[in-house]
Parts: structure tokens; sequence; C-alpha cells
């Protein structure tokens, strides 16, 4: 069983890494699901962890992997399209104004 909180992250980061290819940082967390501080979304991150929703690898960063998804009811539709205007909207914020662009990578880096 998960709280609430807990379950927005989740399926914010569920639908990012569905959205994107890869898992968001903290700050994207932070901005796309509410959460005020870093130690929030690590504290968050960390309780999910040990119920076996997530895994990531230590040091390592966009390495989020969601494992299972709650039993509860499925993320409903509305849902998850605003977690995708939120998602745009980082993306609006990040956005470069120069002739460059970010390009995602997939996998491990090290």
């Amino acid at each position: 069983m998960i709280t609430l909180r807990q379950r927005e992250v989740l399926v914010f980061v569920y639908s990012y890494i569905c959205l994107k290819g890869i898992s968001p940082t903290y700050e994207e967390i932070m901005a796309g699901a509410n959460v005020s501080t870093k130690s929030g979304v690590h504290r968050l991150l960390s309780g999910l962890k040990d119920r076996g929703y997530i895994d990531w690898e230590p040091h390592l960063t966009r390495c989020l992997t969601v494992t299972r998804l709650p039993d509860e009811t499925p993320p409903m539709v509305n849902e998850i399209a605003d977690l995708k205007a939120r998602v745009e909207a980082l993306e609006a914020r990040f956005k470069r104004q120069d002739n460059t662009i970010v390009v995602p990578i997939t996998g491990s880096i090290r």
C-alpha cells in the first residue's frame, strides 16, 4: 500500500518515462508532482523503492525504473493528460533559446 503522495509521484515518473523514454530528474519531479524540496522527492522515491514499485542505480542520474504499478485502479486518463501538460510545461521552461537542442540519452552511461 502506498500513500496518495507516493502514487502521484509514481504516476508522474511512469508517465514521464512513457512520454520521454528517460526518467525525470529530481528537479523535474519537484516541478511536475508539486513536491517542494529535493529531500521530499528522495523521501517519496525511497518509500516507493522500499515497497518495490521503483528501482534505481546509486550515483547515476535519470536511472529510475518503474518495476510495478499499484494494484489499485489504474491512472485515470485525465490524470495522464494533466501530467502530459506538466511535462510539456517543463520542456518549455528548460528549452534552450539558442540554436542548440537537448538530446535525451537512454540507458546507462558509465
